[in-house]
Formats: C-alpha cells, sequence, structure tokens
C-alpha cells in the first residue's frame, strides 16, 4: 500500500521521543494508515435510471488527527482524512437505457475532507483501551470518467458533510506513544456529481477505513 511504510517510521521517530517522559500530556497528534473500501452508485435526477447499479473498489486511505484528552474516559479531535482513489466501471446488463446496449466507460473518485470527533475511551487494564468515535467530516468528492461512451466533460466535484463512526484497539505502549487498530465507517452522502452523457449523476456511498495508527502525546 503507499502510505504502509510510514508506519514504522513513525513508531520509530515516536518511540525516540518517548525515552524518559513525565506524566502523560493531554495534546496528541496521530496518523492511520489502511485500506479503504467505496460503494458507489449511479443514478439519475429525474428518473431512477441506475437504481440498481452499484459497484465496490478498493483503495489505501489515511487520517491525521489532532487530539486533547480531556479525561480517561473523553478525548476531543479534528483532522484530515484521504479515503483513496476508486474506480468503478457498470457491468454487463446494468447501463442505463439510453445507452441502448453496453456502456463502455470507467469512474474514477477520489474522496478527501475535514473532519472533527469526539472519542469514548473505556480502559482493559493500564495498557489496553478500547475506543469509539463519531463525529463530522467535510467531504469533497471529485469524478471523471474515461473509456469510449466517456467525453471530456464527463467530470465533477461535489461536497457535503455527513456523519461517521467507528471503533478501536489501542495500546499504550508508552508514557507518549500510542498504537491503534481501528475500523471507521463514513455514511452515504447525497453527492451529485453530473457526468455526461444523458445527465447521469454518481454518488461515491458508503467508504470503509480498516487502519493501523500511531499517536504521539506532547
Amino acid at each position: 500500500m503507499r502510505y504502509a511504510k510510514l508506519i514504522p517510521l513513525c513508531c520509530f521517530a515516536l518511540t525516540a521521543f518517548s525515552v524518559n517522559a513525565a506524566a502523560a500530556p493531554k495534546f496528541y497528534v496521530g496518523l492511520d494508515v489502511g485500506g479503504s473500501r467505496g460503494k458507489a452508485e449511479y443514478f439519475h435526477d429525474s428518473q431512477p435510471l441506475f437504481a440498481e447499479v452499484r459497484d465496490s473498489d478498493s483503495s489505501e486511505g489515511l487520517r491525521l488527527r489532532l487530539g486533547f484528552q480531556a479525561s480517561r474516559y473523553f478525548a476531543m479531535e479534528v483532522g484530515y482524512a484521504d479515503l483513496g482513489d476508486f474506480e468503478y466501471t457498470p457491468g454487463a446488463g446494468t447501463c442505463p437505457p439510453l445507452f441502448q446496449g453496453e456502456c463502455d466507460f470507467t469512474t474514477h473518485s477520489t474522496a478527501s475532507g475535514l473532519l472533527t470527533n469526539a472519542v469514548f475511551m473505556l480502559p482493559l487494564n493500564e495498557r489496553f483501551r478500547v475506543k469509539g468515535r463519531v463525529g463530522w467530516i467535510n467531504l469533497q468528492l471529485k469524478a471523471r470518467e474515461t473509456g469510449p461512451d466517456a467525453t471530456v466533460t464527463d467530470r465533477g466535484t461535489d461536497s457535503e458533510g455527513g456523519l461517521f463512526y467507528g471503533l478501536g484497539v489501542e495500546l499504550h505502549a508508552t508514557e507518549r506513544l500510542d498504537v491503534e487498530l481501528g475500523w471507521t465507517q463514513f455514511e452515504q452522502l447525497a453527492f451529485g456529481v453530473r457526468l455526461s452523457p444523458n445527465d447521469v449523476s454518481f454518488n461515491q456511498g458508503k467508504v470503509t477505513l480498516a487502519s493501523i495508527g500511531v499517536a504521539y502525546r506532547f
């Protein structure tokens, strides 16, 4: 994966800073990297031409976060997420009537945005705790089409805010270094990126991110 090499480098650098640390600080900065999966759909503004046309694709994603731990059980975070690059190709029998048969095109999309969330923590012991996240992301979608049935105008952008939530297990490795395995789902937003021809619109749909992350406290 394109971000996988960042994890060991971050672990090495952050561990070096954690030597002889005092009491655990309340502020922290974190980086999560992993695999993302999107479930997209195509639709028409005036009639359900693509109501049952859905596709999915996998990519790599990352999340940067800056947090403040207010107590043993609660924290707040702000950050940025890049959910990856996706490609979707309608298969045989999934084209709308306006295409009169096969539709030979591929939709390329990216999804990213600024986010904020609350973190709820349940300590299991001195080293491990379960974490839950609920938050809001202002997600920006960029989409374009390529292929014989696409034109140079088959591209668009849209942005909208929506909810996301996640679960994770965190290891408190040192006073300054935490390691987390997590899963996050970004809920489907009402995107309407217009893709020509035939006024077809594209919706990125739900995106999930399975990740491993490190956080440094300062």
